[in-house]
């Protein structure tokens, strides 16, 4: 069976997500399946090298990070940058707590101008502003033969955006097409649940012949809120990545646990697991 399996990130990035995708990779290798990937390029960090590259498939990658994203970037940092009332008083003792005040509430009113004349210019209401660049670049892609399946894998959703696209400008052939979505759309806690994502994720779930959810308590309440879609919607458990031993330092004698994922605190909260490994004296790795 040949299969195109297409993801939005680069597999050679140490994420939570990458190791799963990755899993899938192995997975339809170890089954006998002609697998070629379509991904972006590294946006961020550093290779791990400890992470797998399948010999036996073929890698397609295209460029997501444009001018423009770079400068994005650059700008972003500019209110991004915070300054203490800490640092300020080491700068100048001068200053009197009412002085400190004011100092901080000009600050704010300035990055927050500057927030919005960013949001405004880059545009990143659009529901693909992060991946723009990759998705104009990957539509540059065409079969050589016509594969038996696809798999778009999200996050991001723009896997499965990139997909109905080639589809569209008939890159490659309609054939099954298999949905993986390791978390909601819409419902996710980052979508900020605008009636726009709903109604483009409802766009996406309705061209899949399947659509596999890595949580059957996610699959359930998707099937209440996209019930049209809910006969193709299916649970499948996340998978385990089996690594090259060889590359791996051993040491038995030592447990090591790692976190590899966001920081963001509205979404993750790491100082009980950061707590516990201080208290404990055990080794840790957060990624």
């Amino acid at each position: 069976m040949k299969v195109l399996y297409v993801v939005g990130t680069n597999l050679s990035m140490n994420t939570s997500a990458n190791i799963s995708h990755n899993a899938y990779v192995q997975g339809l290798l170890e089954n006998g399946c002609e697998v070629d990937i379509l991904m972006s390029s590294s946006s961020w960090g550093q290779k791990d090298e400890s992470l797998p590259v399948f010999v036996e498939a073929k890698y397609y990658v295209y460029n997501s990070i444009s001018i423009i994203d770079r400068l994005k970037k650059s700008f972003k940092n500019v209110f991004d940058k915070k300054v203490s009332i800490q640092n300020v008083i080491k700068t100048d003792k001068k200053f009197t707590s009412e002085k400190l005040i004011s100092n901080s509430d000009f600050k704010d009113s300035v990055r927050e101008s500057i927030k919005k004349s960013y949001e405004f210019i880059f545009n990143t209401a659009h529901l693909y502003s992060l991946d723009r660049t990759w998705l104009k670049n990957a539509l540059h892609f065409k079969e050589n033969s016509t594969y038996d399946l696809i798999i778009s894998n999200s996050s991001p959703a723009s896997s499965h955006k990139l997909v109905l696209d080639l589809f569209s400008k008939k890159r490659i052939t309609k054939t099954r097409w298999i949905q993986i979505w390791e978390d909601p759309w819409f419902f996710d806690i980052y979508a900020g649940h605008r009636q726009e994502v709903k109604l483009e994720e409802h766009r996406l779930l309705q061209a899949a012949e399947e659509i596999f959810y890595v949580s059957i308590l996610t699959m359930n309440y998707q099937k209440q809120n996209f019930l049209d879609c809910a006969h193709k919607m299916k649970h499948i458990p996340l998978p385990y990545l089996k690594l090259n031993e060889n590359k791996l330092k051993k040491n038995t004698d030592e447990v090591r646990f790692g976190y590899f994922g966001d920081y963001y605190s509205i979404t993750r909260r790491l100082q009980p697991f950061y707590d516990a490994i201080v208290e404990s004296g055990a080794t840790a790795y957060i990624n």
